[in-house]
């Protein structure tokens, strides 16, 4: 909570943690995940963003801290509204896969135009745009060279049976 007395700072464990977690709604978790509406999936993904960061003392605070406090504000404000049951000022996907969140980011770092602090919040989205499509990018790379040395130990296997 930020008060008087606290504020944000940007801290790199949170934010390959928070890209960690968002991931694994879609690899580790995709049971639980698939479950859900696009509405709820969106919001985890971005209470995720919106908690990479830590509370440090007042005295701490940099001009990141306030830009980091301007695109919170904006982040909580979207989680309520995709938590309530009402219309939303963004389109939403249907879909509940990563592309469908992926698109959903995209539709509400638009939606940050005209806000009061527009360009700290597309910052900051963009940011974790290009986290998670690198992060993404390295686990489809790691699970192809997983599924090809299966392939080869079962081929291996196959011609050691025979």
């Amino acid at each position: 909570m930020i008060t008087d007395t606290f504020t944000l700072k940007r801290d790199t464990a949170a934010e390959n943690a928070a890209v960690e977690g968002i991931i694994s709604l879609f690899t580790d978790k995709w049971e639980e995940t698939s479950k859900k509406s696009s509405r709820e999936i969106t919001a985890l993904v971005l209470t995720q963003i919106k908690d990479a960061c830590i509370v440090v003392p007042k005295g701490e605070e940099t001009e990141e801290s306030t830009k980091l406090k301007h695109a919170n504000s904006f982040f909580e404000k979207t989680i309520e509204q995709l938590k309530s049951n009402g219309p939303l000022p963004i389109v939403i996907s249907g879909g509940n896969t990563y592309d469908d969140i992926i698109i959903n980011l995209q539709n509400i770092r638009s939606a940050a135009g005209g806000e009061e602090y527009e360009l700290d919040i597309k910052k900051r989205m963009a940011f974790f745009l290009d986290k998670l499509n690198t992060a993404v990018s390295a686990y489809q790379k790691s699970e192809q060279s997983r599924n090809r040395k299966a392939l080869i130990y079962s081929v291996i296997a196959g011609f050691a049976v025979a």
